[in-house]
């Protein structure tokens, strides 16, 4: 399992702010290069503090119920792809819930994972396992997701859902 749409959609006014603040903040985004081979990945990412945006961040994590190891916003820019990779347990980001914020659903790029011949579609949210190997082709629209990262595998984390431990709402 690469993915699971989840059942939460955060507010249009949540959305525009998040949106708000990464186009305040385009010069403090991280440019990500490869573990493997310093090449540039078209991934950019821009790390909130939670002690900086206390109330929109406190609030979603509290209706996830669990405490990330960190929270962005990642960009990629328009017709860009991030070539296929798995992400190195370093960072902390085994499982990701995922808030696409631009551009609308019919224009949104999806995430993809070349082993299964898998898409993720369209969802309001969504949590994917970034230890399997994923890319992304992006379209000509800048592509923006808020992101939430957990340590836990995906299995995990689906077995939280299942169990009601995660969307406490």
């Amino acid at each position: 399992m690469n993915f699971v749409n989840l059942p939460f959609e955060i507010s249009s006014l949540d959305k525009n702010y998040y949106i708000e603040l990464s186009n305040q903040h385009t010069a403090d985004y991280y440019q990500h290069f490869s573990s493997g081979n310093n090449d540039y990945t078209n991934l950019e990412i821009l790390f909130l503090n939670k002690d900086q945006h206390v109330d929109s961040i406190s609030d979603l994590v509290q209706k996830i119920g669990l405490e990330p190891s960190a929270i962005s916003i990642m960009r990629c820019k328009e017709n860009k792809v991030i070539s296929a990779h798995t992400d190195s347990e370093k960072f902390n980001r085994n499982t990701v819930i995922a808030f696409p914020l631009t551009p609308e659903k019919n224009h949104y790029a999806p995430v993809y994972f070349p082993d299964d011949d898998q898409y993720i579609p369209y969802s309001h949210s969504y949590m994917f396992t970034t230890q399997q190997t994923h890319q992304l082709s992006n379209n000509n629209n800048l592509r923006l997701n808020l992101q939430i990262w957990y340590t836990e595998s995906i299995h995990a984390m689906q077995k939280l859902l299942i169990d009601k431990q995660l969307f406490m709402l």
